[in-house]
């Protein structure tokens, strides 16, 4: 709910997108292409510490 509240207010996201489904009950709002325009993507590093798959992606409000 605080995330829709305060989405009007956005005009750049930072978003880590991991690679993986994780059981929850509060999950961030679908981000839609009609609004939001990516601009980066850069895939996060593999390793030992870290054996998910992941991307740090921005968006810029369109």
């Amino acid at each position: 709910m605080i995330y829709n509240f305060l989405m009007p207010y956005v005009k750049k996201m930072y978003v880590t997108e991991i690679g993986e489904d994780f059981e929850g009950d509060v999950f961030f709002p679908k981000i839609n292409a009609d609004t939001w325009r990516e601009v980066s993507r850069q895939k996060g590093i593999r390793d030992e510490k870290n054996n998910l798959d992941y991307e740090f992606v921005t968006y810029e409000r369109i």
